[in-house]
């Protein structure tokens, strides 16, 4: 006979859950997950708060894993309904912090969510937003492959980062081998045989991957194939993804840059607010 492993009594043969069981640990998880949300965006107590999450976990036999993991889903919604704004305020700041020190979550769950990470990006995006250039918050091993000038401040390192360029290329299209007819034994003739026409062909260009740094002033790429630097005030068009970004240096020749493989979010306010 199976055991829940919910409830810990007999779930019957070849089974090791109740449908009930199974029901409340579910709804369970998404009460403490919005709970977790509410709390911090209505500036709820703390302590009570805490109480609460815990009841929930006793009555849906949540396990401490899938409650940290329902605490720090709640409090990835609340840090993202305050970034609506693409601004942290220190208010909402110091909420969150005052929540991460009661709530029932571990310094493992908050980084899988990448929630200390997100916090200080957002602090870096509100300092610079009011004219105040920060240093760097991390810890860098070894050197830089870059010469940063003086009068710059390194903000951010990404690493692994693709760098892809727009490409022109001239190829034929519509064009015919023609035909091969047999005169006699041994001896053909082709007729109708022609290139077709020469067009231009836009493709993507995997140049390397690398490392991106973002400083007061530019934006870097590092990698054995090239390395360059984009200053920001030479920018003129930028598009951000999840995943990346795209921007267009000024220039009637210029071609549009890619980078993918970073924070796009982060990078397009960086690059927003320091491009003067």
């Amino acid at each position: 006979m199976g055991k829940c492993k919910y409830c810990g009594l007999s779930a019957g043969w070849f089974r090791d859950e109740h449908k009930e069981c199974k029901q409340i640990n579910v709804k369970s998880l998404a009460d403490i997950s919005a709970l977790s949300c509410q709390a911090i965006i209505e500036h709820m107590d703390e302590n009570e708060t805490r109480s609460l999450i815990l009841e929930l976990q006793l009555q849906g036999h949540v396990s401490k894993q899938e409650l940290g993991t329902a605490v720090g889903e709640g409090i990835k919604s609340a840090v993202e309904h305050f970034l609506d704004d693409n601004v942290l305020s220190e208010q909402e700041e110091s909420s969150i912090d005052r929540y991460l020190k009661v709530l029932p979550i571990s310094a493992e769950a908050l980084s899988a969510f990448g929630l200390s990470q997100k916090l200080v990006k957002a602090s870096i995006i509100r300092s610079i937003s009011r004219g105040q250039v920060p240093g760097p918050k991390f810890t860098i091993d070894g050197n830089l492959p870059f010469l940063f000038q003086k009068s710059e401040k390194l903000i951010w390192v990404f690493q692994d980062v693709d760098y892809l360029e727009q490409r022109t290329r001239m190829e034929y299209q519509g064009g015919s081998q023609g035909v091969s007819i047999r005169i006699t034994k041994g001896v053909y003739y082709r007729t109708g045989a022609f290139k077709g026409r020469r067009v231009e062909v836009e493709e993507l260009k995997n140049i390397g991957t690398g490392i991106v740094a973002l400083t007061s002033k530019h934006i870097y790429f590092g990698a054995s194939q090239t390395s360059f630097k984009v200053p920001y005030s030479k920018i003129v068009a930028l598009n951000t993804y999840s995943d990346g970004i795209q921007i267009q240096k000024d220039g009637v020749r210029s071609k549009p840059q890619i980078f993918k493989g970073l924070d796009g979010w982060f990078t397009s306010n960086i690059i927003t607010n320091l491009n003067g």
